[in-house]
């Protein structure tokens, strides 16, 4: 492994195949080495040999595009503000994570330069997630047939979010394996309809600017809220991660058939910080719009925020850990500046 240094910077490209075809095996080994030597640096790194058919990435960008380029007033007819569960479009800056923390008043907060569409398990109005008005729970929506057909965006997105439980489970048992409790160790987080979304997003070209002494982004500064991030980015640059001890950006090429893999803040609180959850940001400097397709794995709803390991969870007892619906509830909803259910 690499060693790590003041100044290193270490995002590096790990083929997951051996870990896949024999996780005991020595090559396997190699894996997880650097997989946990990317989490305690900077919490990203990007794999390949994920079984995810690129003919499938490929018809998720298609079908993105083809969604992003209907009328404004059919997006508008599945505004993510007015359903059950938050699934829809997610309207041109709406969001922006300086609300996050209340470092600045509604009115003044420089909103992300992107739209989106979320999607995530569909659950039906009677199921007991949706009945009792738990968070991000509900049925998901689609255009209108007659303005999208649903082989060209439903179906491919349904078989895409299909393809992302799959491979985050992997990615579970990757972490797992880098981590010394054992390999069963996450299967808790995995139960009772675990939470997870689908988010497609777009950045217009041209349209990122400064406002004052502050620059208005395709995505500001920010960390992830859930357990961690699955990310496919099209051949348009634009996320940079930061440096936490230098405080340099570094950019993130694009990379055909390749998932960037963040931790996000409830992985970094498992491991108390040991596993960073990195700052980044979405900057399209380049003349052409960019897409990219996010899956964010959150876990159990009910999954307490606290240090992995018995001599750890309940430890204090004074101490009230949020579980993962209270925790993503609080910082999605700070980012919007707005209440949803």
């Amino acid at each position: 492994m690499p060693a790590l240094t003041k100044s290193s910077f270490y995002l590096p490209l790990v083929d997951i195949t051996p870990f896949l075809e024999d996780p005991q095996g020595a090559a396997a080994q190699e894996v997880i080495d650097s997989v946990r030597t990317a989490c305690r640096s900077t919490g990203f790194f990007q794999i390949k040999g994920h079984k995810v058919p690129l003919r499938l990435q490929k018809s998720v960008f298609e079908a993105s595009a083809r969604f992003f380029a209907l009328p404004l007033k059919n997006k508008l007819e599945l505004d993510s503000r007015k359903t059950v569960g938050f699934r829809g479009y997610d309207v041109m800056e709406t969001q922006s994570y300086e609300l996050e923390f209340g470092a600045v008043q509604e009115s003044d907060a420089l909103r992300d330069i992107k739209e989106g569409f979320f999607t995530s398990t569909d659950l039906p109005p009677d199921h007991p997630h949706v009945a009792n008005g738990r968070f991000l729970q509900g049925p998901n929506v689609w255009p209108k047939p007659e303005q999208l057909a649903p082989v060209d965006f439903q179906v491919v997105l349904e078989e895409y979010f299909a393809e992302m439980q799959r491979l985050s489970h992997v990615v579970l048992s990757l972490f797992a394996a880098t981590l010394p409790h054992g390999p069963n160790v996450f299967d808790n987080l995995e139960t009772n309809d675990p939470m997870s979304l689908l988010r497609l997003l777009h950045y217009p070209r041209g349209l990122e600017k400064e406002d004052g002494k502050k620059l208005q982004l395709g995505a500001g500064e920010h960390t992830d809220f859930g357990t961690f991030t699955l990310l496919l980015q099209d051949n348009c640059p634009g996320l940079e991660v930061q440096d936490s001890m230098t405080g340099e950006w570094h950019g993130v090429p694009p990379q055909e058939d390749v998932y960037i893999v963040n931790v996000a803040d409830i992985l970094s609180t498992m491991t108390e910080g040991d596993y960073k959850s990195s700052v980044h940001r979405v900057w399209n400097r380049k003349s052409d719009d960019r897409y990219s397709v996010v899956f964010f794995y959150d876990g159990n709803l009910d999954y307490k925020v606290e240090p992995l390991g018995s001599s750890k969870q309940g430890e204090n007892e004074e101490i009230d850990a949020p579980t993962i619906e209270e925790h993503v509830k609080s910082r999605l909803t700070a980012s919007y500046g707005i209440q949803k259910k």
